[in-house]
């Protein structure tokens, strides 16, 4: 039997439940670390006269920016079954592992193969994160609360992106290496987060 459909914003809002806000809150700081990296990774890689810089040549941040796109919107093509199986905790799990090494890997590279590397384990684990988060979002919401719960995950992912700007450039200004270090720091905390959110009924089979 299916709820009855909620009427009104205030209680749209109030119908979704703790677990529908921390699943938002992963998305929102996993959007937030991700555009951190990416704010400053064209003048990271290639601008000739910024100090600490990798001072690759245009080419090579197009290699690095090309694999990354591919490997990330290609991996949940390949890991959607994956995920039906495991449940979509444990490959969040999986997912943030993957993010953090990667995170951790670019900021210790010092040559294009090694940087080449942990872009392409963090496009896997990116495109891992992605449609296993939104599944657990969806799996919060009812019958009538929908377009409202969509307009709230928007709103926090728009958030995320809001809030890195500031973040990354006082990350930039500590050095470098600061700012992969604090994205793979606000990934960790996620993967914190994640112990607190108890499965949605409707998509507990698939942690069994």
């Amino acid at each position: 039997r299916h709820p009855e459909p909620v009427e009104g914003l205030i209680e749209q809002i109030k119908s979704f439940p703790a677990k529908f806000w921390l699943i938002n809150l992963l998305q929102m700081l996993e959007k937030m670390a991700y555009v951190v990296v990416l704010l400053q990774l064209p003048i990271y890689l290639a601008q000739k006269d910024v100090a600490g810089g990798m001072y690759l040549d245009q080419s090579a941040k197009g290699y690095i920016f090309f694999g990354w796109a591919i490997v990330q919107r290609f991996t949940p093509f390949f890991t959607g079954g994956f995920t039906d199986r495991i449940g979509y905790k444990k490959t969040l799990k999986i997912s943030f592992t993957f993010i953090i090494i990667a995170y951790l890997i670019l900021g210790v590279s010092t040559d294009f193969w090694l940087f080449l590397i942990g872009i392409l384990i963090l496009g896997i684990g990116s495109g891992i994160f992605l449609p296993s988060v939104q599944a657990l979002v969806s799996g919060t919401m009812q019958k009538g609360n929908e377009s409202t719960g969509w307009g709230i995950y928007f709103m926090l992912l728009n958030l995320g992106v809001f809030l890195a700007p500031p973040l990354s450039k006082y990350l930039k200004e500590i050095n470098w290496h600061a700012v992969f270090y604090g994205s793979a720091l606000i990934i960790a905390l996620n993967s914190l987060l994640l112990y607190l959110i108890k499965l949605p009924d409707n998509l507990q089979k698939v942690e069994e």
